[in-house]
């Protein structure tokens, strides 16, 4: 399973390096904890973040809300 918001909206990051490394960090007896954006255009992969946490061994997955770039509503 493959996260693909990283490698859009993330500038210069590589995917396979930061899941090399957090499972580096939790082999090694790290704690984890996966802390998620939620914008607009990635609120649809929330549940699926949270599985590839748990896969990876993170302790936690905490979901951050966001205000930006969502449209603000009229009425």
């Amino acid at each position: 399973m493959k996260l693909v918001v990283i490698n859009l909206y993330r500038q210069n990051v590589k995917y396979r390096v930061v899941e090399r490394n957090a499972r580096s960090f939790v082999a090694a007896g790290g704690r984890a904890v996966w802390k998620f954006i939620v914008f607009a255009h990635n609120e649809h992969q929330v549940d699926e973040a949270r599985r590839r946490s748990e896969a990876l061994g993170f302790d936690r997955f905490q979901v951050v809300k966001t205000k930006r770039f969502f449209k603000k509503r009229t009425g």
